[in-house]
């Protein structure tokens, strides 16, 4: 087998320069609830880019895991390391095999006696109402302090059903709040730190008050009894399964509308202690139930690692371990002391996430299983230290971040070998927590070298939300550590000059895409253009926005984003027509290439149409994902197996391009006109005969410039007579319309022709969405462009194909463009 290259410093030959898409994750990354989990597939091909086999891959801040075991799969040696706990625990649960016979045994006894508990207390019984019999509570659906419905299971249905609370189930509710628990549950107050201040003042001091009482009554009973098992291994996996449902029976999910239909689920879906009025109550029997036989359960998480993972993970206990004979290091460690557990020079690859200033309290938010986990007997090993979270909080300051974070890449940099790589993921859309890292790379001794920006399939909840649009998805940073021969310098921006940067880089990106563009994108395309040469400001986000927000009427103006709201007006140039050249728009460009894909390939998927789009269309250009789709429904139909391919009906409409032109020739002859060809067509056939044979010889028009008459010889078909041109044809299928628009802009305004575009009758829509691009629609209205359609051409002509024309009669054919 060939060996691998690692990329060199001096060629992009071998580098990942583009995005790159993301797969759907392995059930053995899905079982358990962490925030920021990474795409694993695109992890993989960093981690084999950039390592060979058995090297050493390092993440220092390992989260979910997923370098440790996309590195362990790719045949690298793995080091995972994370001063969170809990992050620990979850890397141990997927890495260490599991009984599934003993597992399963276990679970079934702890199963029974929680039901008999259930049972016995009654707190989620609720009456059928069909066979007025005892009926299990699966949820309760809350509205702030009333109960608006209630889910449950009876044997007399197949399906869960729902109910109006009754008196009884109210006073159930009520009475089980004096419910005595003589089991252990945590008795932890919630730190005095700002992310916990909702839970304080909506819940309360104390972490048991994330749950109703007899919630807790049952949790506190399950968890007591996970206590007692005698098997370490399957104690372990039993608390794995506890934790990963333990949020969704807090106040916290929210609940689904009445007609969802998944009124039975709910979900802690953003990264704080939020507490909706509307929420759900679950029942922690069923969650508990759910959590280890469901298809995101325990057992298929295992089933998942197992097969993934078991005849190739090897833990090492130690450093030397792993240099010796295993291959996965797991510490709970701080990345600000990396060399008590790594020595220096001794790692080939480093590709790690670390944290986004503030964006997301890891610690805080991973408190709610730790203080469980910690037990009765208070296990220090599981208590969160706060102290030493690199973060932006009430009491660590922006300077705070930055200098730990330096310090973080100081140690990086020790243990990565000369010339090889780190890769940084980040996603903020704050300048000076981006300028952090930036510097606290330089600061380390690193080289920068690239910055790729990666959409992600998911949407942030960060993304949205923001007057004047955001950034979204991430962005990969890749450094290099210099041979020691090497000179590193660093730049940094004068805060003179830097306005001009920015209104550059924002016109520049506008201007590569030809279309007003969301200020995330407009973002985008200035970090890229910043960080491209290694240079890093002094200041923040806001200044950013403050330059372009001053510059709205004298080089912007503001479009209503009619499309995607949440993202904010898209910006334009005042006076594109001084800087466009009449470009093709990026939405144009893309729509082409989708089209483009579809036609070479018999079935395709989604992910395969994203990956060339992100190869085609990189950083600033980078299209949004659900647009790619939009396009892919409105060309493409499914053909099974999550795979699409070209609608039948718009291969049809391709394939009568010809016809059209055919038809039209015939129609001016006969109304007495001349007919031009255009050059690209007059090379084509219909019914066998050559459509050159049609047209005029040359294009007999007066006053007009060789640069003029060039640019009309490309329209499709053109009427003319006398030395001036009556009408003008575009036959467009696809999207060429802009570029048609283009070529009839050449003929002067005292001409009076008439310009007409002709689409396929199924494409209204997107001529509604064309008139929605202000370039697009100034053009339309400024050369009097109007709109008819393939079949109604296609009827005129089997009418009128052996008939002298009026004027009146073809003018009666074309629809006026709204």
């Amino acid at each position: 087998m060939e060996e691998l290259k690692i990329p060199s410093a001096d060629s992009e030959s071998h580098h990942i320069n583009y995005a790159l898409v993301e797969e759907t994750r392995p059930m053995m990354y899905r079982a358990l609830k962490y925030w920021g989990k990474k795409p694993h597939n695109i992890f993989r091909k960093y981690i084999e880019t950039y390592s060979k086999s058995n090297e050493i891959v390092l993440d220092a801040f390992v989260g979910s895991g997923i370098t440790v075991f996309e590195a362990i799969q790719a045949g690298r040696r793995a080091i995972g390391i994370d001063l969170n706990p809990i992050s620990v625990f979850l890397m141990q649960q997927i890495a260490e095999p599991l009984d599934f016979n003993k597992f399963k045994i276990n679970f079934d006894e702890i199963i029974n006696k929680l039901e008999k508990e259930e049972e016995k207390c009654g707190f989620f019984i609720t009456r059928c109402n069909k066979c007025g019999q005892k009926a299990r509570i699966i949820n309760v659906h809350w509205d702030k302090e009333s109960i608006m419905q209630i889910r449950y299971n009876c044997s007399c249905f197949k399906k869960n059903q729902s109910k109006k609370p009754e008196d009884s189930d109210i006073n159930l509710s009520k009475d089980s709040e004096k419910v005595v628990i003589p089991w252990w549950y945590p008795q932890d107050k919630f730190p005095l730190m700002k992310p916990f201040d909702p839970a304080r003042k909506y819940v309360g001091e104390y972490y048991y008050s994330l749950w109703t009482k007899r919630s807790l009554y049952l949790l506190s009973y399950l968890y007591n009894e996970i206590e007692k098992l005698g098997d370490d291994r399957i104690r372990e996996a039993m608390k794995y399964a506890f934790i990963s449902m333990l949020h969704l029976t807090t106040k916290m999910p929210s609940a689904r509308r009445e007609k969802s239909k998944r009124p039975d689920s709910g979900s802690w879906g953003r990264p704080a202690y939020i507490f909706p009025a509307r929420h759900l109550e679950m029942n922690p029997v069923v969650s508990f139930y759910r959590s280890v036989l469901d298809k995101q359960g325990i057992i298929k998480a295992k089933e998942s690692s197992d097969k993934l993972l078991k005849d190739k993970i090897k833990l090492a206990k130690d450093f030397d371990e792993l240099k010796n004979n295993k291959n996965c290091l797991i510490i709970k460690g701080n990345a600000l002391e990396l060399t008590k557990f790594v020595p220096e020079n001794s790692v080939d690859y480093i590709i790690t996430d670390p944290p986004y200033g503030g964006l997301i309290q890891y610690f805080a938010l991973s408190s709610i299983w730790s203080v469980w986990l910690k037990g009765k007997s208070q296990d220090s090993y599981f208590e969160m230290d706060y102290a030493d979270e690199i973060t932006i909080d009430e009491k660590k300051d922006f300077e705070y971040y930055h200098n730990m974070l330096t310090k973080a890449l100081k140690e990086l940099y020790r243990v990565l070998r000369p010339g090889r790589y780190l890769t940084l993921t980040f996603h903020n859309r704050e300048i000076n927590v981006w300028n952090s890292v930036l510097k606290a790379g330089a600061y380390s001794g690193f080289i920068f070298e690239k910055i790729i920006y990666q959409p992600n399939k998911r949407a942030s909840e960060a993304g949205v939300a923001m007057p004047y649009g955001s950034a979204i998805s991430d962005y990969y940073l890749r450094f290099r550590k210099p041979l020691t021969s090497e000179k590193v310098e660093n730049k940094k921006i004068e805060s003179s000059v830097f306005p001009n940067i920015v209104l550059k880089a924002a016109k520049d990106i506008i201007i590569k895409r030809s279309e007003p563009t969301e200020m995330t994108f407009i973002l985008n395309g200035i970090y890229v253009e910043l960080l491209s040469h290694g240079e890093y400001f002094e200041g923040d986000n806001e200044e950013i926005i403050d330059i372009l927000k001053g510059n709205i009427g004298k080089e912007f103006v503001l479009i209503e984003n009619k499309e995607n709201a949440k993202l904010g007006s898209k910006w334009w140039l005042k006076d594109p027509d001084s800087v466009l050249h009449k470009g093709v728009p990026l939405s144009d460009r893309v729509e082409r290439a989708i089209i483009d894909i579809l036609k070479r390939n018999i079935k395709v998927t989604y992910d395969e149409v994203l990956r060339e789009i992100f190869v085609k269309f990189a950083n600033g250009l980078t299209p949004d994902s659900k647009k790619i789709l939009d396009i892919l429904k409105e060309y493409a139909e499914k053909a099974g197996e999550g795979k699409w391919r070209y609608k039948a009906q718009a291969e049809l409409r391709e394939s009568q391009h010809n016809e059209l032109i055919f038809y039209l020739a015939k129609l001016g002859m006969n109304s007495g006109f001349k007919v031009w060809i255009g050059s690209k067509e007059q090379g084509e056939q219909f019914e066998g005969l050559r459509l050159k044979d049609l047209s005029s010889k040359d294009l007999d028009v007066g006053n007009l410039t060789p640069h003029q008459i060039s640019r009309l010889k490309d329209v499709d078909v053109i009427w003319h007579k006398k030395g001036s041109i009556s009408y003008l044809f575009e036959v467009e299928n696809t999207t060429s319309i802009t570029s048609a628009l283009e070529r009839g802009s050449n003929i002067p305004s005292n001409y009076k022709c008439k310009k007409i575009i002709i689409l396929p009758n199924e494409r209204k829509g997107f001529l509604i969405r064309k008139l929605n691009e202000p370039m697009f629609k100034d053009n339309f209205e400024k050369y009097s462009w109007s709109i008819t359609y393939y079949d109604e051409i296609i009827n005129f002509y089997r009418l009128y194909k052996n008939k002298n024309i009026s004027m009146n009669k073809i003018d009666a054919v074309i629809k006026e463009g709204k």
